[in-house]
């Protein structure tokens, strides 16, 4: 952890509205997009072909659990396609990852004035020519933690603070 010392964000920085535009999903805007294995390929390609996809509450992996509930509680962007979810699942693999990538897109869509996101627009609009590494995603995880002291409650990361991303929030009635 020390070697992210100088990277860290202050706590107080948490509550700037702008900070996830700065600090996460424009360096994430500049990373170079890698072509999908050959194992993700087949995920898509499967994914793809489920039209309609209705998984049951109680067989929903805990992944595709944490980002339905980061869509209900932090984005104003709306996922309704399950096959996305599922492959953002399999794309990410951890929460920490699967969470830079709701960024990504909820910046996306807003400067886009998109507010619903299905499979093929995300495959065919936001990442025609690749993914982000996952080691650019982990390394850039490790660069945006929070430094607390004292009494200061919250997470030790900033893309876990939604008050931090407010400035690419649609407006909600």
């Amino acid at each position: 952890m020390d070697q992210y010392k100088a990277h860290m964000i202050k706590y107080s920085e948490t509550s700037d509205p702008t900070i996830i535009e700065l600090e996460i999903f424009k360096k994430m805007n500049s990373f170079r997009r890698e072509n999908m294995d050959e194992e993700l390929t087949k995920s898509l390609l499967s994914i793809y072909m489920a039209k309609g996809l209705n998984i049951p509450d109680k067989e929903k992996p805990f992944l595709f659990q944490v980002i339905e509930k980061r869509l209900q509680y932090c984005y104003t962007m709306k996922i309704e396609d399950q096959r996305l979810i599922l492959f953002l699942c399999a794309l990410a693999e951890t929460p920490g990852l699967a969470i830079m990538y709701l960024w990504y897109l909820q910046y996306w869509c807003f400067i886009n004035d998109v507010k619903e996101l299905n499979l093929e627009l995300f495959c065919e609009k936001i990442f025609p020519m690749g993914f982000f590494s996952k080691s650019d995603l982990s390394k850039l995880w490790d660069e945006v933690k929070v430094l607390r002291t004292g009494d200061e409650r919250g997470s030790d990361n900033l893309a876990d603070y939604a008050s931090a991303g407010m400035s690419i929030q649609f407006a909600t009635a």
